[in-house]
């Protein structure tokens, strides 16, 4: 997931818009908003907008921010009469603001409306009093057509647009046949030519993985899979005015899609069915060889654990009280198994489904479901290893080994494992190496 991490840190810095600053002392105040809320709350409390276009290497700018925007006079007048705003030029901001003005001095002072007409435009070092006439002026000025007028909204859509488009062209031009299309369509196609679907993940900061530009494997996915390329650019969920939001534990908040799907890699491609379940995730470097898995139709849907466990059928089995849990563990001297997941990913092997697998499972472990956020203690005594993973600790609560197997094993690999795992709470034997395509990893001595 730290891809994923950086992946969204990346799209912000894009995304997120104006970088304003504060002004110093008791100056003019700079808001911090995005340009979208700068003329919303222009509009709410019925001001225009007062916009310091400036360079960091700007000596006059400078020099405005330590005599100018600092005085009294000049900061009761612009504080209680303009939205005020810092646009540093050579930003990406900057740019897109320059497409309106042709803003070739610094500092250049733009007076706007609540829609972003110009009302005047000025430049050079202002001292006190000249400044204070010019924001005078700017309240009972006429706007100005020759500037026309600010929509960085539409300029930050075109971008996202952009972005979405080279990434799709990026993979066109790797060889697949592939469209833009809504997901609806996407599987109305894949039942009509009888075809699982194979969705390609990433964004253009990741070029797809050489194996998925080989001739042959470009041709076999294309002709056995419906594809569909999804972008992490248009992934992320947004509020009224085009922010990027986030939810109460500071996470980014990505769409239905990426909710339902939850790749695992990135990039990456998931293998859906013409139902919209999903098979099996992985990464590009494997995409061919799971497609060829998906093709010979060994995957059953993934499970996932719903929002409730109560009455939960297959998952059931599986508690979510972790009190309760770490001391029945201890009663019944009995290693504890937990296993960490996302509230709305499919973190559920469909393997953990079959009888077998679940009555090794009951008979061996007391077993409790995690997810991070439920347990941050919990997470961080017991190494997390990310969503799938299972953390084994014995009766006593000492951590004894992290799991994580590969979302394509078989059930026999399952039980392959899960031997291993039960070998190893043994008193002789308490860390074990992987195996086949296990990733078996013996865990640290915690702190």
């Amino acid at each position: 997931m730290k891809n994923l991490k950086w992946a969204m840190v990346f799209v912000i810095a894009t995304l997120v818009g104006i970088n304003n600053a504060e002004a110093g002392g008791d100056g003019i105040k700079f808001t911090k908003s995005s340009w979208d809320k700068v003329l919303k709350k222009a509009k709410k409390e019925g001001k225009n907008i007062f916009v310091d276009c400036y360079t960091t290497w700007c000596g006059p700018c400078k020099l405005m921010d330590k005599k100018t925007f600092t005085d009294p006079k000049v900061a009761a007048f612009y504080n209680e009469n303009f939205i005020n705003v810092k646009m540093d030029m050579e930003t990406p901001e900057g740019l897109a603001l320059n497409q309106y003005f042709y803003v070739s001095v610094y500092p250049t002072f733009l007076y706007l409306d609540s829609d972003g007409n110009t009302l005047e435009k000025a430049t050079g070092y202002r001292p006190v009093d000249n400044f204070l006439e010019l924001g005078q002026q700017a309240l009972s000025a006429p706007i100005k057509k020759k500037y026309g007028k600010v929509n960085l909204v539409a300029e930050k859509k075109k971008e996202n647009d952009l972005q979405k488009n080279k990434y799709f062209t990026m993979v066109k031009n790797a060889g697949y046949n592939v469209e833009i299309k809504e997901w609806e369509t996407t599987m109305a196609d894949a039942k009509a030519t009888d075809k699982n679907i194979m969705a390609i993940y990433g964004d253009t900061y990741w070029p797809l993985k050489e194996e998925m530009t080989i001739d042959k494997n470009v041709k076999y996915l294309s002709e056995n899979f419906e594809l569909k390329v999804v972008s992490l650019m248009n992934s992320y969920v947004k509020d009224e005015d085009g922010e990027i939001v986030k939810d109460e534990n500071d996470n980014l908040l990505v769409n239905d899609w990426l909710q339902k799907y939850s790749p695992s890699s990135y990039p990456g491609v998931v293998f859906i069915n013409s139902n919209g379940d999903k098979l099996v995730d992985g990464g590009q470097a494997q995409a061919t060889e799971i497609g060829q898995l998906v093709q010979k139709g060994i995957f059953k849907p993934m499970i996932g654990f719903p929002e409730s466990i109560e009455n939960a059928g297959l998952a059931v089995y599986y508690a979510k009280a972790k009190e309760e849990a770490f001391k029945k563990s201890t009663e019944e001297n009995k290693p504890l198994m937990i296993m960490w997941y996302r509230t709305k990913g499919n973190d559920l092997h469909p393997n953990y489904s079959d009888e077998e697998v679940k009555s090794k499972l009951s008979k061996n472990f007391v077993l409790l479901a995690l997810k991070r956020d439920q347990a941050p203690e919990i997470a961080k005594k017991y190494q997390y290893r990310g969503s799938g993973s299972l953390s084994v600790a014995k009766p006593n609560g000492e951590l004894l080994n992290n799991y994580y197997g590969d979302p394509t094993m078989t059930k026999v690999q399952m039980l392959e494992m899960l031997d291993k795992i039960i070998q190893s709470v043994s008193p002789k034997k308490e860390t074990i190496q992987g195996t086949g395509m296990m990733g078996i990893q013996p865990a640290k001595k915690t702190n």
